[in-house]
């Protein structure tokens, strides 16, 4: 992707990146900190005040996304399952499941997620349902409850690997969970206190393209301290 957009004279200089650095340099203005990604899924990323990077989860679906809206809504879709079959009680996530996916039985459900098939994000988005559950219902809340834990553990071992000073590190949070669930961002951020990790200061993300314009400009002024391990370059040197 570097040598393309140098190849076409994209800019003087380019940068490669994920989309975790956005986040921080959107919601962050000290350079330093935690950008936590939740939506469809899941990643921590931070950098220290040394300039020292690090990456905790973003293994993707199959291997990570923990506590994601993907996990949260198979995690749902099991627990509904498992009812069905009688090995475990009876929770409310069948009904309302069932109801959403327009489906009469649940082995319509198991038509319904693989006859389509569905994509990630369309079952992600079941995650709204297990998440409006779990305040009346004790299997989905079990899941919601475990998934802001299993976040809040990208967090703490971030920290950890990066040394932050837990109360000082700035956090900036961002995706679909917990933008627009604030119920779920306070369990993460509950779990973070719980586990003696919490951070000094919250921004929430609503746009992250903020932090590639911001990116793009200290880029353009030659005043990027520091690069993601995606290496900044310009078109002579790619």
């Amino acid at each position: 992707m570097l040598r393309w957009a140098a190849s076409v004279r994209l800019a003087e200089r380019v940068m490669v990146t994920d989309d975790a650095e956005p986040v921080l340099a959107a919601g962050v203005r000290e350079g330093w900190g935690v950008a936590l990604l939740c939506g469809t899924g899941s990643l921590a990323w931070g950098r220290n005040v040394r300039g020292e990077m690090a990456r905790v989860g973003g293994w993707g679906y199959l291997l990570g996304d923990e506590g994601s809206g993907y996990q949260l809504a198979c995690q749902g879709l099991r627990a509904a399952l498992r009812a069905a079959d009688g090995r475990s009680e009876p929770t409310s996530l069948s009904a309302l499941l069932l109801n959403e996916l327009g489906a009469a039985s649940p082995e319509q459900l198991v038509e319904r997620v693989y006859g389509g098939p569905m994509t990630r994000r369309e079952l992600a988005a079941l995650a709204r349902v297990v998440l409006a559950a779990a305040e009346h219902d004790g299997a989905a809340r079990q899941i919601v409850e475990e998934g802001a834990a299993a976040v809040a553990e990208m967090v703490a071992a971030l920290v950890r690997r990066l040394a932050l000073v837990p109360g000082d590190y700035p956090l900036a949070m961002a995706g679909g969970l917990l933008i627009h669930h604030g119920g779920y961002r306070e369990l993460v951020l509950n779990e973070l206190a719980r586990r003696q990790v919490p951070p000094g200061t919250i921004a929430l993300v609503h746009q992250p393209v903020r932090g590639a314009v911001a990116l793009a400009r200290e880029l353009a002024r030659g005043s990027l301290r520091w690069t993601s391990a995606a290496k900044a370059s310009s078109p002579d040197l790619a």
